[in-house]
């Protein structure tokens, strides 16, 4: 009977691992998104944790980014239900990472930030200053050099929410999304493609 237990374990873990590889790696939206779902679900009755995984609390809040960002590329009839998903699946993955898990949480953050200004659903006053809250925090972790993508990422989308904001405080917003965007077309230089740079010229001359 302890030999049938531990198989069983055994093969639950399997499962996972595999399951949790399928979300990482697949290039397919919707293959990915559904691994997501089974690793959660496999995750929750895991008494033991597989040695080879990333600790629990990070695995879980990877889990939880993965499937934000498949819900949030779905279209159709109910693609408002989709963003919704999508900003309480990014809300629970910064509840299992943390400052310490660096890109993986700034990575949450950005997209919790993102998924809080493009909602339809609620305060739209309060949802851009939750953007901007969760941007600035993304930006405590990440490095120009070291996280040259997400970092771009994070200042750009910062300054297009103090751009948005500007209605309802005052123009000293205007002068900071100047400042981060002028910081990102620094940092983008010569390497950055024509899409990137003309999205930051258009910034600054909003």
């Amino acid at each position: 009977m302890f030999a049938l237990s531990r198989l069983r374990r055994w093969f639950r873990q399997n499962q996972f691992l595999g399951a949790y590889s399928a979300a990482m790696e697949s290039h397919n939206v919707y293959e990915r998104t559904a691994a997501a779902r089974f690793a959660l679900d496999i995750a929750d009755g895991l008494d033991l944790w597989p040695d080879s995984a990333e600790p629990r609390a990070r695995a879980v809040g990877k889990l939880h980014y993965v499937l934000g960002k498949g819900y949030e590329t779905f279209e159709d009839d109910e693609s408002q239900n989709f963003s919704r998903m999508a900003l309480e699946e990014f809300k629970t993955a910064t509840s299992y990472l943390t400052p310490a898990d660096g890109a993986d949480w700034a990575r949450a953050m950005i997209a919790l930030s993102i998924a809080y200004a493009s909602s339809p659903e609620g305060n739209h006053v309060e949802n851009i200053e939750r953007a901007i809250e969760a941007a600035e925090s993304a930006l405590q972790v990440l490095e120009p050099e070291r996280d040259h993508d997400d970092w771009l990422n994070a200042v750009v989308n910062l300054a297009s929410y103090y751009v948005g904001r500007r209605r309802e405080i005052n123009s000293e917003n205007v002068e900071r999304a100047r400042r981060l965007y002028e910081a990102a077309l620094a940092q983008l230089g010569e390497a950055g493609t024509p899409v990137q740079r003309a999205r930051l010229l258009i910034g600054l001359g909003e």
